[in-house]
Formats: C-alpha cells, sequence, structure tokens
C-alpha cells in the first residue's frame, strides 16, 4: 500500500464519525495502525540498506520520505482516538 491510500482511509473513518457519531468504532482507527505498522519493517530495511540514508527523510531516499510520513500518520491517528476518547 501506499501513503495516500492511508491517509485517505483515515480521512474516511473521520469523514464516517463526523456524519454519524454512532459509527465511531476505536478498532477501525487501531486496524489502520495496524496495517501501517505491519508494512513498516520492510519499508525500515530497505531505508537502512540505502546507501546514501543517512538517518534524516530526503529526496535522494524516496522510502525514508514515506518512512517519515508513515510513523507521521500512525501519531495523527493515535492522538485522534486519544482526543475523542477525552470527548466521551
Amino acid at each position: 500500500m501506499n501513503y495516500v491510500y492511508y491517509l485517505t482511509s483515515f480521512n474516511d473513518l473521520k469523514q464516517k464519525v463526523k456524519n454519524n457519531e454512532n459509527d465511531y468504532y476505536e478498532r477501525d482507527f487501531y486496524a489502520l495502525i495496524d496495517e501501517i505498522n505491519a508494512e513498516l519493517p520492510q519499508i525500515t530495511e530497505r531505508v537502512f540498506n540505502h546507501p546514501k540514508y543517512n538517518f534524516m527523510p530526503t529526496k535522494e531516499v524516496p522510502e525514508s520520505l514515506l518512512l517519515n510520513n508513515l510513523e507521521i500518520l500512525i501519531e495523527d491517528i493515535d492522538t485522534y482516538v486519544k482526543k475523542r476518547r477525552i470527548q466521551f
């Protein structure tokens, strides 16, 4: 999968909740996080094995940008779920 797919899935879940509060299920958001986490080891390995990788996301190593974006997305999803918990 790719970043756009995961971002779209997250936005779709948020929109579903916005349209109907009763459609909020934490497990849906955590299932998305689990999907992303399943891909991270392979991406991380490819990034670390790239000769130009220097522990910072760069255009020279496109997978490093993907890895960084996915890690940020995981944090965003987790933050969203925690904020929803506080509200209810």
